[in-house]
């Protein structure tokens, strides 16, 4: 429902956004696909009308108050790790929704805010994991009323359950390089790299579909299932005749071998 490609502008492909405001100077340099947004972590960042990013996983239309579902797909590249709290994206109601480097030696966050008994509160994720600097990442976070899965580079990390609802505010915008609080003098809260095929999707999009955008972008597939046929451990994730070739020799050593069905 959202797409932002950067390849040639900064806005959203789809029409349903409207850029409200350019921080800084951002740039372009080359992407996964075409061109990506390029920001230089001083001050560099978008931010966006018109987005909504939870939506009923029954009727696809927008959801303000409580959770719903969607998914967010990006590709990120950071060039500085260590920068505190440079934000990947974010909505401008403080904490309500963001991602990116947490102040512990760039360690991946997510926070938001869930609904429960009729009050709010913050849910902060840590995942104990930092990025590959200085090369292309691939982040997905899947949410489902109070569950949200993150995905690097094609492949599951993490499911979390909350006690609760994720809900949002209809009254926010939304930020691309940039979190909800950056400092305005450009010091913190601002990421030094780049973005690129930034999309917002209405609805929770299968491990297949996140597995086939990243092999779409890095050119090199990823298995969503272990398949106990596929001897051969080349990526294919398909048993085809390096895989036959394989069994064959080893039922040539043992007459009981045979693929496991």
């Amino acid at each position: 429902v959202y797409y932002w490609p950067f390849d040639s502008d900064f806005n959203d492909a789809k029409g349903n956004a409207t850029l409200a405001t350019t921080y800084g100077d951002p740039d372009y340099e080359t992407g996964v696909v075409g061109n990506a947004l390029s920001l230089d972590g001083t001050g560099d960042g978008l931010e966006f009308d018109g987005v909504v990013p939870f939506f009923d996983p029954d009727t696809f239309e927008p959801v303000i108050t409580t959770g719903g579902a969607s998914t967010i797909s990006f590709w990120v590249k950071s060039y500085d790790l260590s920068k505190a709290w440079a934000g990947y994206f974010a909505r401008t109601a403080i904490n309500s929704l963001w991602m990116g480097q947490h102040a512990t030696a760039g360690m991946l966050r997510f926070r938001g805010i869930k609904l429960m008994a009729g009050a709010t509160y913050w849910y902060d994720n840590d995942f104990n994991t930092t990025l590959a600097e200085n090369q292309w990442n691939h982040i997905v976070l899947r949410c489902v009323e109070n569950e949200t899965a993150l995905f690097i580079n094609g492949v599951p990390y993490i499911k979390m359950v909350y006690e609760g609802e994720l809900m949002t505010y209809d009254t926010a915008l939304f930020r691309i390089g940039m979190i909800d609080w950056a400092a305005v003098d450009g010091t913190e809260g601002w990421l030094y790299g780049a973005i690129d095929e930034f999309k917002i999707y209405n609805y929770p999009i299968t491990d297949r579909q996140i597995a086939q955008e990243y092999a779409n972008g890095a050119g090199t597939p990823v298995c969503v299932s272990d398949n106990p046929a596929n001897i051969v451990e080349d990526g294919s994730c398909t048993v085809d005749l390096a895989d036959f070739a394989a069994l064959a020799a080893a039922w040539l050593q043992d007459l009981n071998t045979y693929p496991t069905p």
